[in-house]
């Protein structure tokens, strides 16, 4: 087995390749949410191509899986009463996604700025008066 030549605490993230990945589930969350939402389960050639250069630079075909509802093998419950069933819930759960990456999105910002900087601890200055009047006291707001 090869030994590993870095040196202890020279390893880093390779940001780039980070935020590539971050794009890269942006679009297709975004793309799936727009499919099941607003399509019809119909792509935009477009969005599929912007979507597809993270596809052929990783050799990724997808970050999400695709969905495919199967014939009930007992023949019990036709796929036509079973399809809105799921579409529901495939419509519910793309709108719990795109809220929640909308919200971490800030945080995924702030933790790529701070990985490329490397092993110095990155400080925020918060002034006092802006804190006051920008925030206002309220556990939750924007933090600048």
């Amino acid at each position: 087995m090869a030994r590993d030549k870095r040196k202890p605490g020279k390893l880093r993230y390779k940001v780039s390749m980070i935020r590539d990945f971050l794009q890269h589930l942006d679009w297709e969350v975004r793309i799936h949410h727009a499919e099941l939402m607003r399509l019809g389960g119909k792509t935009i050639p477009e969005l599929v191509e912007a979507l597809m250069q993270y596809a052929r630079k990783y050799h990724c075909a997808g970050l999400l899986m695709a969905n495919q509802l199967d014939p009930d093998p007992s023949g019990q419950v036709p796929e036509a009463e079973a399809e809105p069933i799921l579409r529901r819930y495939l419509q519910q759960r793309a709108e719990r996604w795109l809220r929640a990456w909308n919200d971490l999105h800030d945080l995924f910002e702030e933790a790529t700025s701070c990985a490329e900087i490397g092993d110095k601890f990155v400080i925020r200055p918060w002034n006092a008066k802006a804190v006051k009047e920008k925030l206002g006291g309220q556990a939750g707001s924007e933090d600048r």
